[in-house]
C-alpha cells in the first residue's frame, strides 16, 4: 500500500511546490496584440451615448490589448509540470521588450463618402495626431501623419494607445460611421466604437 501511494503523493507534492514557487512573472517579455478598441468623441460638450456631434474637430482613440509573452526557460520538472507552467519560473529582472512584431498599416474607412472619396475606401490619410515636445522651457506641438505615426510607434514599440483626429472641411455627407483597421504580421484588427459620427 505505502508503495503505490509514493508516487502520487510526489506527483502532488512537485505540483504544488512548483506552482508555489513559480507565481511570479519576472522575465523577458514581448507583447503580442490580440485586440484593439475604438473610442470617439469631440469637444462640442452635445455627445449622448449613441452619437458623436462634432462642431469643428473630430478625435478618435484606438486602444491596444495585448499578451504578455515570455521566453520559454527550462524547468527541471518538466517531465511532471504542466507546460503552461514552464514560462512562469524566470524570476530574475523584468523586461518588457515591447511588440514582438511591427504595424504594418493603419486603414480608416467610412460607411459614408468623406472628403471625395468613397465609402469603404482608405482615409488615413485625412487623420493626424498631435505631438508635443519640450525643451528647455519651451514646447513645439507637431502634427504628424498617419504613416509618420506608425513610423514613431515600431521605433519605440511600448504603446497602448494612438489618438487621431480630423476636421470635416466643406463635405455634403455629414453623418459617418468609422472602422480602424490595425495590420500587422498577417493579421489585421479592426476596431468600431459603433457611434454615429454627425458633423453639426
Amino acid at each position: 500500500m505505502k508503495k503505490i501511494l509514493i508516487l502520487p503523493i510526489g506527483f502532488i507534492l512537485i505540483h504544488v511546490l512548483y506552482i508555489g514557487c513559480c507565481k511570479c512573472v519576472e522575465g523577458n517579455f514581448h507583447r503580442e496584440l490580440s485586440s484593439t478598441r475604438a473610442l470617439e468623441y469631440s469637444h462640442s460638450g452635445q455627445d449622448v451615448k449613441d452619437t458623436v456631434k462634432v462642431m469643428d474637430t473630430f478625435f478618435a482613440s484606438i486602444q491596444f490589448n495585448y499578451t504578455l509573452i515570455a521566453k520559454r526557460t527550462v524547468n527541471p520538472m518538466a517531465q511532471f509540470v504542466n507546460a503552461a507552467y514552464a514560462t512562469r519560473c524566470n524570476c530574475g529582472n523584468y523586461t518588457d521588450s515591447g511588440y514582438r512584431y511591427k504595424i504594418d498599416s493603419l486603414v480608416i474607412t467610412s460607411n459614408n463618402d468623406f472628403k471625395g472619396i468613397s465609402a469603404g475606401q482608405n482615409i488615413s490619410s485625412f487623420f493626424k495626431t498631435g505631438y508635443a515636445a519640450y525643451y528647455n522651457g519651451s514646447t513645439t506641438i507637431s502634427y504628424p501623419t498617419v504613416p509618420q505615426l506608425i513610423d514613431s510607434l515600431n521605433a519605440n514599440p511600448h504603446y497602448d494607445n494612438i489618438n487621431l483626429f480630423t476636421q470635416p472641411g466643406n463635405m455634403p455627407a455629414k453623418a459617418h460611421r468609422f472602422k480602424y483597421i490595425i495590420y500587422s504580421n498577417g493579421r489585421s484588427y479592426a476596431a468600431e466604437s459603433g457611434k454615429l459620427v454627425l458633423w453639426q
